[in-house]
Order: structure tokens, then sequence, then C-alpha cells
């Protein structure tokens, strides 16, 4: 549960709070603890420093009244996810304090249960603490920290007692570099029996990347990365040769490749157990990158180029490593493309034949917009090669109007014949057979004659067509709707939440 929803809740308990003082009492003051306690676990989990980024209801709930904060301390489930956010303008000595003591009020409530931190700074031998706490180690089920604060508490003999049953691990590598003479992660004695996901972020400085090192590569599932000099790649294949469980990887590059022609055998790194794969570059690293990587078992794939090739000749070595990866590239359930050339969009998915498809792009021109019509018109009748996409969205990112969802209303006219019955039976067997969704989002508004003809005609259609607009959002550069869950990598950062008894 987001801030937005959380904020709805507090507001109920305030009107209940204000009911429960009323003479006479309420149906809300009459509610045993039992279920009293089963509510406020329909909450969020997350108990933090920084009230913007509490979702539970366990601090708010505690201010009611005497009885509800008797109840909030009694039910130890409201209190297992704890976010340790310190970054404030206090002075840092002041701020450790009121964070150590937050932490110890929560784990206090918590009984028995598992625990999810996530620590939002730095922070220097941290396990003594958590231990005197009886927030030992191997109780902790979700994990989301800094590098630095890993190897700290791993590296701790007296206090660290392993995570034999941490489940999620997102571990974030910032500045300063990790200092020489620093142990590794000691896989032996740190034992991983039950991590289903390790998230590791790494940005763009050489000392971050060279973090790899120390991170426990064979349990890694999800990397991020950022890279800033063309020997990374290598480094990273030779860096990640024992990272079997390797299922998710994203990739930004801010330089640009040297002119390279398809790479040799000795070059290629193979990732045999990936399944989704995301790049961010320039066209010619881009496809070079691909061009670079095995990958057998891909099934979803997110590119994005970030500028025009630089010259000719680039532009040709370009279309040489566009057509060997197109050559090599498997069938894909997902295709996300921003910002390629559609020529090269539309070839990938006739080659890759994706259920799920998303094209990101700003339509200018009938140049750009026939043959997205076209191919939409494809989706919706169920014929040629797209017969295998089950759900296409695609964002339009022209500010100067809808042009892209208008010109498919006109296009789609013709799809219901004219006179067409729309009794319920007609409409059952039209939509008999596979389901499929077409979505256009717009930046612009959509005409308001364009809306009407659409909805004249939506029910007659065998697919499932969606037209939306947002003014407010710039969907031509990059910063989609991530609550359709259609833009997003599948790395991004967020606090596991494990289930706990009551929940």
């Amino acid at each position: 549960m987001d801030q937005e929803n959380h904020e709805p809740l507090a507001e109920k308990l305030r009107v209940l709070r204000v009911a429960a003082d009323s003479p006479g009492g309420t149906p809300a003051e009459r509610l045993p603890n039992e279920l009293l306690s089963q509510i406020f676990c329909e909450g969020g989990p997350v108990v933090s420093t920084k009230r913007a980024k509490c979702t539970s209801v366990a601090l708010t709930a505690s201010r009611v009244c005497s009885r509800w904060r008797a109840v909030a301390i009694a039910t130890p489930q409201i209190w297992t996810h704890i976010d340790l956010d310190n970054m404030t303008s206090f002075p840092h000595s002041t701020v450790l304090r009121r964070t150590w003591r937050f932490a110890r009020m929560c784990v206090a409530r918590t009984g028995s249960l598992p625990l999810s931190f996530t620590i939002s700074e730095y922070l220097k031998s941290p396990m003594k603490a958590f231990a005197g706490m009886g927030a030992t180690s191997d109780r902790w089920a979700s994990l989301s920290l800094f590098a630095h604060t890993l190897l700290e508490i791993v590296h701790d003999t007296e206090s660290f007692s392993g995570f034999p049953n941490l489940e999620y691990l997102d571990v974030r590598v910032t500045s300063p570099p990790i200092p020489e003479g620093t142990v590794p992660f000691p896989v032996d004695r740190a034992m991983l029996p039950r991590l289903s996901r390790f998230n590791l972020q790494i940005a763009r400085s050489p000392t971050q990347f060279a973090c790899l090192a120390y991170m426990p590569r064979p349990s890694l599932t999800h990397l991020s990365l950022t890279l800033v000099n063309q020997d990374y790649l290598d480094i990273l294949g030779d860096t990640l040769v024992d990272a079997h469980r390797l299922t998710h990887l994203h990739i930004e590059v801010q330089f640009e490749f040297e002119q390279m022609g398809i790479p040799s055998p000795s070059q290629l790194i193979t990732f045999p157990s990936l399944t989704f794969l995301s790049i961010v570059a320039a066209q010619h690293s881009l496809w070079f990158i691909l061009c670079r990587l095995r990958v057998p078992n891909l099934t979803h794939l997110r590119l994005r180029e970030t500028e025009e090739p630089s010259d000719e000749a680039n532009s040709q070595l370009t279309n040489i490593l566009f057509d060997h990866f197109l050559s090599l590239c498997p069938t894909l359930e997902y295709l996300g493309t921003q910002r390629l050339p559609l020529d090269r969009s539309l070839a990938l998915i006739k080659r890759c034949l994706p259920e799920r498809v998303v094209l990101a792009h700003i339509f200018r021109g009938d140049h750009m917009r026939n043959p997205i019509c076209r191919l939409l018109r494809r989706v919706v009748k169920g014929h040629g090669e797209v017969v295998n996409i089950r759900e296409i969205v695609v964002y339009d990112g022209s500010a100067s109007g809808a042009y892209l969802a208008e010109d498919l209303v006109y296009d789609l006219q013709d799809i219901p014949e004219p006179g067409s019955p729309t009794s319920p039976m007609t409409l059952e067997r039209l939509q008999q057979g596979p389901q499929r969704m077409v979505v256009v989002y717009s930046e612009s508004p959509i005409g308001r004659s364009a809306i009407e003809c659409f909805k004249a005609m939506e029910a007659m259609f065998p697919t499932r067509v969606k037209l939306h607009y947002d003014t407010t959002r710039d969907l031509g550069l990059c910063d989609f709707p991530e609550s359709e869950g259609l833009w997003s990598t599948g790395l991004e950062s967020r606090l596991k939440t494990v289930a706990m008894p009551g929940r």
C-alpha cells in the first residue's frame, strides 16, 4: 500500500476515533479486540522513521485511544517491516539515537515473527545493536541496504548468526568505494538456503562496479548496472561466470562503443538462466551488446535507444549488427521497445512472435502512423504474423495532437460490417477464441468526434480496444504509467512483503 492509499486509511481511523469518543459508544467501539487486530493487519506492511514512507497503520492506530494502542502493540504483524531512514538535516548523532530507539520499539512488539529491514543509509557495525534488541540475523526474511552496511553485518563474527531464513536481499552500491583489503561476502559462513531474490544495483562509478567481486554472485538473481567504459563488458562476463541463478539483467550504457563488427565466438558472454533482459543505449552500442550476449532462455526483452547514429558508417554497421541479432533472436513472451526505428520494432515483432508488446515513440507523420495503424488493425482482426499477440500497448509521445489514436479509430471503422446486428448472441460469437487487447496512450487529448465514433463501434470489435490520454505525463521520453506494470524492468527496489501469520 503506497502513501496515497495510506492517507484515506488514516482519515478513516480519525473518524472512528471521533466516533468512539462520542457519548453512548459506536459499533466501532464495540468491535472485539480480535476483529480490530485483523482490521489493522489489512493495512500496508511498512513502519518507517519517515511518516511519508509508512504504510502500516501501527503508528496511527496506537495514537487513537488507549484501547487501540493496546491492540496495536499486541498485534506483532503490523510492526515487522521496519524502514530505518535516517537521511535528515539533524546532527548525525541525534539521528542515530532516534533511529535505534525507533528500531528497538518496533522489534520489541514483533514477538518472534520474521523481520524485514530497509536501511537507507550506511550504518557502521550495526549487527551488535540489532542483536542486542533481539533482531538477530537468523530472524531476517527481507533486507534492503547498501553494500557497505551488508559487509559490515556479515563480517561481525561476534553478533552475526547467518541468514538461514532470508528470502529477499536488495543491495545498492554507492560511493565511497569499498576499502582495499575488505574480505568478500563469506558465502560459506553466511549461508543463504532460502534466498529467492537477490537484487543488486550498481551505479556508474568504476569503483562501484568493482563491488561485484565482493558480493555472493552464485545467489544473484537480479542485476542492474551502468556501464561507463568499454572494458566493463569484458569484466562483466568474467565476473559473472558463476552467476548461474541470474534471471534479470538491466544494462544502461553511458558511452558509445567504438565501431565494431559482429563479435567473435571468444567474445560471447553466456547467461544460461537469464529470462529478462533490459538495455538502454545508443543505437550501435545497443545492438553490439545484444550480439555479444547469449541468452538461450530469454523470454522478455526491453530495449530503449538514447540517440541516433552519429554518422553514415556507424549507421551501416548498426544495420549489420541488427540483422545478425535478428537472425538469432528467440521467440519471446514480451517485447518492449522505446525510440527504436519503427522498421526495427516491426521486424522484431515479426521474428520473435511475442504475446505482449509495448511500443513507445513520438509518432509524427503518416510514414510512422500508417504502419502502426496497419499493425493494430491486424491485431484487432487476429490476422497475419501478429496472431500470437494477446496484448499490445502503444505510447504516443507526440505533443502536437493525438493523431495516432484518431487515425486508428477511423482505420477500424470498417471492421464491424455496416448493419451488423448487436444482439448478445452476436457479441458472444465475436468474442469467442483468444482474448486480445489493444491500448493506445496519447499525450494529447483525443478529438471528440473520434471518441464518439469509437464508442459507437467499440462493442462490435472482436478484440478489446482502449484509448487513453494523459496531458500531465511526458510519454515521449521514459516515464510511462508504471501502474500497468508494462514498462517496468522487474528490477525496481521494493521491500519484499513476507507473509506473516494472521495477515
